[in-house]
């Protein structure tokens, strides 16, 4: 490695030819090297970390080729502090550096993560890693939020629990009012486009509120789904069960589309009023029942009870979103 001082410049020592009786010859390359940047008062503001090593760039390629937004075998890769890729990726890289302690690129790469591991960026994270458990900080939230994580939002629509995938995950602050701190989960969801007849990847965010100390993880609004406390896998079965019923309704051909359903149904007239039916009664239109189905998820109000003759498979899709009875 090579150094640097608190300004941000390269130490020059002086040559002491006793020093280097017995060493080993120098190598004619770092692994990597750590770039401080200052601002005018001498304040620390960031670190970078440019990857010097051909034989560590192919090892990150092998390992962190699924991670967005870089290019591994780059010789010119840089990693800027809080070193995120490796930090989502930790236990890997470090287990790929025990199964070849011997292997010149591995031990490169283990000198990299001791390096990082020790930056002032990440070290309070590593020195309460362990001990942290199921709880996290505010400022580390971004540590279980990798790209790719499948994540669990516990009470969704209508309290319905709900999956997302990570995009990106980074600390913001609101643009208006008390400007507080918060932490902005960037999502991908697919939603279904009536309109054109397909289904497309849709962005989210989700937020969470700046909070002082440590938090169980699966107190916060929305955390990794593998920290579901209870049964993941029986969870994940029945949520593709639904995913996958809303596709076929979604997706049924022309004729196909028309469903009996008898259940609980909103009505929204002029104002907000309910109206109680009847069994017996006639037919309830599938745009009454699909717009009072939007409606109950806005506003709790007492339910009524009609008789469905027919109804779309999009109302369908929203009612047993509910839950309703079909």
């Amino acid at each position: 490695m090579k150094r640097y001082n608190t300004e941000g410049f390269q130490i020059e020592e002086a040559y002491d030819p006793k020093k280097l009786e017995g060493a080993n010859p120098p190598k004619a390359n770092s692994a990597a090297t750590f770039m401080l940047y200052f601002d005018l008062k001498k304040n620390h503001t960031d670190t970078e970390m440019k990857i010097e090593s051909a034989a560590v760039r192919s090892i990150l390629q092998q390992k962190l080729k699924h991670y967005p937004g870089y290019h591994w075998e780059n010789p010119r890769l840089s990693i800027y502090a809080p070193f995120m890729p490796l930090i989502h990726n930790w236990d890997t890289l470090v287990k790929a550096t025990e199964e070849k302690p011997d292997d010149e690129g591995h031990k490169e790469l283990k000198e990299i993560l001791d390096a990082v591991k020790a930056s002032k960026e990440v070290k309070e994270y590593f020195e309460t890693r362990d001990s942290m458990g199921d709880s996290v900080s505010f400022d580390f939230l971004w540590t279980i939020f990798p790209p790719g994580e499948f994540i669990i939002l516990p009470n969704s629509f209508m309290k319905q629990k709900q999956v997302f995938i990570v995009r990106e995950a980074s600390e913001r602050i609101n643009a208006r009012g008390d400007r507080k701190r918060y932490m902005a989960i960037e999502c991908w969801a697919y939603d279904w486009d009536g309109a054109r007849r397909n289904f497309n990847r849709v962005a989210v965010e989700l937020k969470i509120d700046f909070y002082k100390g440590q938090r169980l993880i699966t107190s916060l609004p929305c955390y990794p789904l593998k920290k579901y406390p209870g049964d993941v896998e029986k969870l994940t079965e029945s949520l593709v069960k639904r995913g996958k019923r809303f596709r076929d309704l979604c997706m049924r051909p022309a004729g196909k589309q028309m469903f009996e359903y008898d259940g609980l149904v909103y009505f929204r007239g002029t104002g907000v009023r309910h109206i109680q039916g009847s069994r017996s009664g006639g037919p309830v239109s599938d745009r009454s029942v699909s717009i009072a189905c939007r409606f109950h998820s806005l506003h709790a109000s007492s339910p009524m009870t009609v008789q469905v003759s027919y109804i779309t498979s999009r109302a369908l899709a929203v009612l047993d979103a509910l839950q309703l009875p079909s």
